[in-house]
């Protein structure tokens, strides 16, 4: 636990992050080779997320942007945590749009009433 502890672990993380480009890519190459029939194709999510490591590091050179580029990190932080649970759950868009507006607004109230339940139970009792 220290000031070396965490140069390790960023540089650790940006190398980490820096190999999903060309890993996806030898993986997609190598599997578009050997398959027969359906091909697999380049994910866009790490297009998007090139693009944006780029957007942000340029944007943290100029000032004034630390506090809006952190607003953003928090805001993807539980944007990560929501699609890690629904790929848990097996949710999917083509299930949800099926279930239709009615019940997806009966599951949304629902939820509401339960953490508010059990907020008012953990807070007051």
């Amino acid at each position: 636990y220290g000031a070396e502890a965490l140069q390790v672990a960023t540089t650790t993380k940006l190398v980490r992050a820096l190999w999903i480009a060309p890993l996806t890519l030898a993986i997609v190459y190598f599997n578009n080779r050997n398959a027969s029939g359906s091909k697999a194709s380049f994910p866009r999510f790490i297009l998007f997320f090139l693009v944006l490591s780029i957007v942000a590091t340029l944007l943290r050179q100029v000032s004034g942007w630390d506090v809006q580029l952190d607003s953003v990190y928090q805001l993807g932080k539980r944007g990560l945590v929501a699609a890690i649970f629904l790929i848990g759950t097996g949710f999917k868009t083509d299930s949800i749009r099926k279930m239709g507006w009615r019940v997806g607004i009966s599951a949304s109230l629902l939820w509401v009433f339960s953490i508010g339940f059990a907020w008012v139970q953990v807070k007051w009792f």
